[in-house]
């Protein structure tokens, strides 16, 4: 097999490995819009739960240790 095509198998195969594993592990986000406390709120503690990456959950600087709690609402196992 020439090396071009070496390659692309590799690529193809990996390609097919994340696709399949995202199809099996696929991913819930328990905490989105839950209500979430946190210690300090240099920034709202619910930036930490919407969703949006262009927001945060920031804590005041210079208190430590600086916490977030989130109430899921129900018990889970989580792996």
């Amino acid at each position: 097999m020439s090396r071009i095509y070496k390659i692309r198998f590799y690529y193809l195969f990996g390609m097919l490995l994340l696709i399949c594993s995202g199809n099996l592990y696929a991913q819930t986000n328990l905490a989105l819009n839950k209500v979430a406390t946190a210690s300090t709120a240099a920034l709202p503690a619910s930036y930490a739960v919407d969703g949006n990456g262009a927001t945060r959950w920031g804590s005041t600087i210079g208190i430590d240790p600086s916490w977030l709690t989130v109430d899921l609402g129900a018990t889970y196992s989580l792996s």
